[in-house]
């Protein structure tokens, strides 16, 4: 299994590109539409998105691992602020960033 600092730096990693990053979804298929994250035919993906590619939903400790994850991004979002909102009104640079400080804690 994948430690946090792991699920996290692959999530980074896959988000890095700005066309591999989406708004509104947790992930979009080439065509933008809405898809699964763990889909073989999701080219892009949320912060969520991109965490819960990275971890097993079908299992308690998949689970266990995406909430945790989803915890220490959290810890680091502006007062009052959630992940999908962050997400969703934020740059690129500044989902990437908060990433960084995501893995680097």
């Amino acid at each position: 299994m994948s430690t946090i600092s792991e699920i996290l730096s692959v999530a980074r990693a896959l988000l890095e590109k700005p066309h591999r990053w989406t708004k509104d979804a947790y992930a979009a298929d080439k065509n933008g539409n809405p898809i699964d994250a763990r889909s073989e035919q999701a080219q892009c993906f949320c912060i969520m998105g991109a965490v819960q590619r990275q971890c097993d939903l079908t299992t308690e400790d998949g689970r266990a691992t995406y909430f945790q994850a989803l915890k220490a991004i959290a810890a680091h979002l502006p007062p009052k602020s959630t992940i999908s909102g962050f997400n969703d009104n934020a740059s690129h640079d500044a989902v990437l960033r908060l990433l960084d400080t995501a893995v680097s804690a």
